[in-house]
């Protein structure tokens, strides 16, 4: 999504039933405060979020965006983020989500595939955002990463989860092939060489299955398929528990788990038109604990010494921004004048 409007929508979040100036709204003074006088509200939303994001600190030094800044822009940049990230958060090679440069049929830069654990890059959209952003997104899309790997080490979860992905990867798998052959494709892709002879013979099968309206000869074609990603998904389960650990059933983090789990399943915040209700966006757990190290990681970037200044810098500047004004009206806000 628009890593900007991902901003947007995050500082919306702290009260968007108002209308009136903006940043004036943030900058009216909190009436008989007893421990700070004059204290803005602003002031209160930094103070806040200074104590809620201590513990998202990955330990960016002066030094690491030194060496950043050698890659200058595009996808050398992109990478080196990557491996520095996912070394910060401490992600072995063979357990990191990997990287794959797709277009995104979505308005978004990048987006995280739990069904296929990777993170999908759209070149033609980062191209539209500068190195922060670029940093802060990946660290985004790491999170749901993190958010997955929760869910997979869980002691009770892991099962449940395996089941849903399972189902939704082949139901996702059959719907391609069924757009594939209405739309007169497979022979497309076989005269331009896209298709094995392997994957030919599948496709003739499936469509002669389908032009007999034999239904249940077309769902057995994608039993292997089924049974094969079943085995994927246990081996990375395997691979992450013994990285990382079981995360027990009566664990503190198991409702936050639960609720990424749930969501993850019903992700219901893309319009038909590929952009994002914000509103509906802002109701999720496992975005608003994304955006949260998205914001800290842009913090870390930037090497500001102060987090409250970066803090108030970055709401105003928001705010402020004209190329904001579909955000900030679809969330209810009148853009300061």
């Amino acid at each position: 999504m628009n890593i900007q409007s991902n901003r947007v929508s995050y500082y919306g979040s702290y009260n968007t039933s108002f209308k009136g100036s903006i940043p004036a709204k943030f900058l009216e003074i909190i009436p008989d405060t007893k421990v700070c006088k004059n204290l803005k509200k602003i002031d209160k939303i930094s103070i806040q979020e200074y104590v809620n994001f201590k513990t998202h600190r990955l330990g960016i030094t002066a030094e690491d965006i030194a060496e950043l800044s050698k890659y200058g822009e595009g996808e050398d940049f992109l990478l080196a983020s990557y491996e520095l990230l996912t070394r910060k958060m401490g992600f072995s090679s063979e357990i990191r989500p990997a990287l794959y440069c797709l277009p995104i049929n979505v308005k978004t830069p990048m987006a995280y595939s739990p069904m296929q654990n990777i993170i999908i890059v759209d070149p033609e959209q980062c191209n539209n955002f500068n190195n922060t952003q670029i940093f802060s997104a990946l660290r985004h899309e790491l999170q749901h990463y993190v958010q997955n790997t929760q869910i997979l080490r869980h002691e009770t979860l892991a099962p449940k989860a395996i089941d849903v992905m399972v189902e939704k990867y082949t139901d996702s798998q059959r719907s391609a092939v069924v757009n594939l052959i209405e739309n007169n494709l497979v022979d497309e892709m076989a005269t331009s060489g896209q298709l094995t002879l392997e994957q030919l013979e599948f496709f003739n099968k499936a469509r002669t299955l389908l032009a007999n309206k034999d239904m249940d000869g077309f769902n057995n074609l994608f039993t292997h398929i089924s049974a094969s990603y079943r085995e994927q998904l246990q081996a990375l389960t395997a691979k992450i528990t013994h990285n990382l650990g079981v995360i027990k059933a009566d664990s503190c983090l198991t409702p936050k788990i639960q609720k990424a789990f749930e969501e993850f399943q019903n992700v219901g915040y893309y319009k038909q038109d590929g952009n994002i209700d914000y509103r509906k966006y802002l109701d999720t757990y496992i975005e608003n604990d994304a955006l949260q190290k998205q914001t800290y990681a842009e913090f870390e970037f930037s090497q500001e010494p102060c987090f409250m200044k970066f803090m108030k810098n970055s709401i105003e500047n928001v705010f402020n921004d004209n190329k904001n004004k579909q955000v900030l009206d679809e969330l209810g806000f009148e853009q300061a004048k």
